[in-house]
């Protein structure tokens, strides 16, 4: 608690030497930046290194002044992580405290409910992947409930047994990772789950609807893909351009980048363009996607579900 509290306090500190140098910008809780600070929900400054420092200074306040997060960053362009970072909730207190080196969490990482009480007690080793669906790359050492109890040893030995007003889940832990059978539920759907581990590795994993069908899967999560791949979509693409003959003549080329919904029954809709050189390459564009089959969608715990995704086609003229 002493070194928590001493970093916050020489942050703050650096704070006040660069406030006039400090760059400040605009977000919305979903991570959107904005441009004008009264519709934002947060604001972000990143501050100039102090002498003999690193690190750019990063301070986030929710609109009431509070601050939200508080650590360092190696870019001011960007927030990139960069040793202690600690968070905190709109009523003032800490939500979590964690360490990164290269934007990625290192060492000890704590998290904690709105009452301050221990939520999860974490240690990350080095990972050399981005993102580990196995969940191997921590040991989770405790995790406890908002009334103060404690469900593991310290040392990530135990049975966990909790329950919130979306899901419901039991299961051991052996060593820092899940162990064994897990036993889930969401409780807005009433499907109910069971899961195999080994060394926190998901082996397999089988659901319950309630209707009574069940079904298996071996991934927590897939996304949505156009059958048989991405050769065969670029197939498809290639197959079915037409290019209009405006933009021919007129040598108009890019790329005109699409986003769309990929529904539970593998169809597409609502169409949003982000990016495109004309107005008729984006028709054109919409319009092969529209006549594309049906796409496996993407599944969670091997249930379908609607998701989005974002694709770029490519119009040139070699």
């Amino acid at each position: 608690m002493k070194t928590f509290l001493t970093f916050i306090l020489c942050v703050l500190g650096s704070i006040t030497l660069a406030q006039e140098k400090r760059n400040s910008t605009y977000f919305k809780m979903d991570g959107k930046q904005v441009q004008e600070k009264d519709s934002a929900d947060y604001i972000r400054t990143i501050s100039p290194p102090e002498s003999r420092k690193t690190y750019f200074e990063l301070v986030e306040y929710y609109k009431n002044g509070t601050i939200k997060r508080i650590g360092t960053t190696s870019s001011k362009e960007e927030v990139r992580l960069e040793g202690e970072v600690a968070t905190f909730y709109d009523n003032g207190k800490r939500a979590s405290l964690k360490t990164y080196v290269g934007n990625r969490l290192v060492g000890p990482a704590y998290e904690y409910f709105k009452n301050e009480e221990l939520k999860s007690y974490r240690y990350y080793d080095v990972s050399s992947v981005k993102f580990n669906k196995g969940e191997i790359n921590y040991k989770t050492l405790q995790i406890g409930d908002s009334t103060g109890r404690k469900f593991l040893d310290g040392e990530g030995n135990g049975v966990v047994e909790s329950k919130n007003e979306t899901w419901a889940e039991k299961g051991l832990y052996k060593d820092g990772y899940k162990d064994g059978l897990w036993q889930m539920q969401d409780l807005k759907t009433q499907i109910v789950y069971e899961e195999i581990y080994a060394k926190g590795v998901l082996q397999s994993g089988t659901y319950k609807l309630t209707d009574g069908k069940t079904g298996t899967y071996t991934v927590k999560q897939t996304l949505a893909k156009f059958k048989n791949g991405e050769q065969t979509l670029f197939e498809f693409l290639k197959e079915n351009l037409r290019y209009p003959p405006e933009d021919k003549l007129a040598k108009i080329t890019g790329s005109v980048q699409l986003s769309f919904i990929v529904d539970i029954d593998g169809s597409l809709h609502n169409f949003k363009v982000l990016k495109s050189p004309s107005e008729t390459l984006t028709k054109e564009a919409i319009r092969i996607l529209q006549k594309s089959p049906n796409w496996e969608p993407a599944k969670q715990r091997g249930i379908p579900i609607k998701s989005s995704y974002t694709l770029p086609l490519v119009f040139n003229l070699r």
